[in-house]
């Protein structure tokens, strides 16, 4: 097709902005600027941008004259091999001037079969030309609601439909580079986000183009909840996504999850993320912001039934983070089936256990306490570390007011006592039993730092609070105290090593001598021993009782004082009111 561009602009000119006096006249400058545009728009489609001579003035130019000349854009979109299957039309067809129709079919010929080696893309091959032709069909979405248009809704649907295909195209041989969204991209966000004509056709292009973090955002606009979660969930579980936008999918699935209010899509994938990220999913129920309230039992059965793995994570949410008491039995029923259900059907988990005693046992002191021990050697499996929050938890380290059901959790250790030292310790401080207690820390951990510890605190738990040490005065009064380190001297006496029953006997005297009845000692200390192994123990206890000595004549002198200053104020007194004569 021979196109003499000069001589077509000078027509345009020559009508420039005439005004049309008569019918004829309107519907013939109708005519020629619709065909004079339209040929001169496929004709630069046609060329080489290189090399074609055409300023970006005059695409300016061409832009508008194209727009305003009121040629139905359907019309140049038909001759793009690209875009043409994008062109909707109603019943009645496109209605055009009968003069338009060979130029329409020459340029279609012309750009399917001689101006690209790869005709479906025809002229998009050179980034000018796409430009041009996303110009023109964003003014033309610019004249959405304007009422003089014919087949308006065809129109807009084929025009959101061509530039969402060309912005694709383009975003496809564009793509983003270090995180930052191309130009392209940021106009196809932007054509999604506000909306478009072509709702059906849009989802089938998205498809086609795999570009489903776009489609998400589509479905966002349309307020589709449902859809934009199941195009995020294809996505997260490895579904192909050419853009690779969504970035920390599973997070943006709770924070979109917290914004809706329809709770059967929220139950539905706040269980799916359960299920793949369990400390993920269960804020979705947990999260105080969201739109739509659970009740904290009715979240656990759901869990139980649809991710159970997220049900320990959830309990301890409410238990740990909540500090709902209420919910203790529950999180210690878990722990102890993780706990017992391996023992039961493991060899290998028993002697663990049995060598982490012998262990701790055989170190020489000074020693880190036994749960500093377990803690700083911990095995990285589940049902370790269940144990861990187990002791926490039956010990109270998460406060006092923290109560369970001991009785069963005791039917439920009794046969496991032998494995589950700690526990069968903190269960005897809990029943009073403290004897006992101090017996298992004495000679079945070796724990005598502990030991001592427990004393101080009344029979506290070997697991005291984490957010520090309770002062002896707040844990129990100093009777209490004395009864237990009674105890815990009888069993250091009991220590099996004669090297470190003495060891540990003179340092608990030494230490805690004022606690001690020196005469109990005395009678409890074997006679093989020598008075330098307890001379620290004498020394202080001695220095106490003369202490006391000198404390009592201090006390006694200070009364007799008082005594005569008291009796020396009576006499002035009578001195002062002198004799009385009583009259019979």
């Amino acid at each position: 097709v021979q196109v003499h561009r000069g001589e077509i602009l000078r027509i345009v000119d020559t009508i420039g902005d005439s005004e049309a006096t008569t019918e004829t006249e309107f519907l013939s400058f109708k005519y020629i600027r619709q065909k004079t545009g339209l040929i001169l728009f496929a004709d630069t489609l046609c060329r080489v941008p290189s090399s074609s001579g055409i300023t970006d003035g005059e695409l300016r130019a061409l832009e508008n004259l194209v727009v305003e000349s009121g040629l139905d854009p359907r019309v140049p979109l038909s001759i793009i091999p690209l875009l043409a299957s994008e062109v909707v039309q109603s019943p009645q067809g496109i209605w055009v001037h009968a003069g338009l129709t060979d130029t329409v079919e020459q340029f279609r010929h012309l750009l399917l079969n001689g101006s690209s080696s790869t005709p479906a893309q025809g002229p998009f091959r050179f980034v000018e030309w796409i430009n041009l032709v996303k110009r023109y069909l964003m003014a033309w979405r610019q004249r959405k609601g304007f009422g003089s248009i014919a087949d308006e809704i065809e129109v807009f649907q084929t025009v959101d439909a061509a530039l969402l295909h060309l912005l694709l195209h383009q975003d496809n041989q564009r793509p983003s580079r270090s995180g930052i969204p191309s130009a392209s991209r940021a106009e196809l966000y932007a054509l999604v986000d506000s909306g478009v004509e072509c709702f059906e056709r849009a989802i089938a292009l998205l498809e086609e183009y795999r570009r489903l973090y776009v489609l998400s955002r589509l479905y966002q606009n349309r307020k589709m909840a449902g859809k934009v979660l199941e195009t995020w969930r294809r996505i997260i579980e490895g579904e192909a996504d050419a853009g690779n936008e969504l970035r920390d999918g599973e997070n943006e699935v709770r924070k979109y999850l917290a914004k809706i209010r329809d709770t059967a899509i929220i139950q539905e994938y706040g269980t799916w993320l359960a299920c793949r990220n369990p400390e993920l999913g269960v804020q979705v129920f947990a999260d105080d912001s969201s739109r739509v309230k659970f009740v904290p039992q009715d979240v656990a059965q759901l869990l139980k039934e649809r991710a159970p793995e997220a049900v320990k994570v959830y309990l301890e949410h409410l238990v740990f983070g909540k500090k709902k008491s209420q919910y203790a039995n529950d999180l210690i029923t878990y722990y102890l089936d993780s706990v017992l259900n391996v023992l039961e059907s493991s060899d290998e988990a028993r002697s663990i256990l049995a060598q982490s005693y012998e262990t701790y046992r055989a170190l020489q002191a000074p020693k880190p306490t036994y749960r500093q021990f377990i803690m700083d050697n911990a095995i990285p499996t589940a049902w370790w570390q269940d144990r861990l929050r187990l002791l926490e938890l039956l010990g109270g380290s998460h406060g006092s007011d923290l109560t369970y059901d001991l009785g069963k959790v005791l039917e439920r250790l009794e046969s496991y006592q032998e494995y589950l030292v700690p526990e069968s310790i903190i269960l005897d401080g809990r029943q009073g039993r403290h004897q006992e207690a101090l017996r298992l820390l004495t000679h079945g951990l070796a724990d005598y730092h502990t030991a001592i510890n427990y004393c101080l605190m009344g029979g506290a738990s070997m697991f005291h609070p984490i957010s520090g040490s309770l002062e002896p005065s707040e844990a129990s009064t100093r009777e209490d105290q004395a009864v237990l380190f009674g105890y815990l001297l009888t069993e250091f006496l009991q220590i099996e090593d004669s090297h470190n029953r003495l060891e540990r006997t003179s340092e608990l005297l030494e230490r805690f001598g004022s606690w001690y009845d020196v005469e109990h000692v005395l009678a409890m200390i074997p006679e093989s021993w020598s008075v330098e192994l307890v001379s620290g123990f004498l020394s202080s206890a001695f220095r106490r009782l003369v202490h006391d000595k000198n404390e009592v004549m201090v006390v006694k002198a200070l009364s007799g004082a008082e005594n005569l200053q008291v009796a020396a104020a009576l006499i002035e007194k009578c001195k002062a009111m002198g004799p009385q004569v009583d009259e019979a």
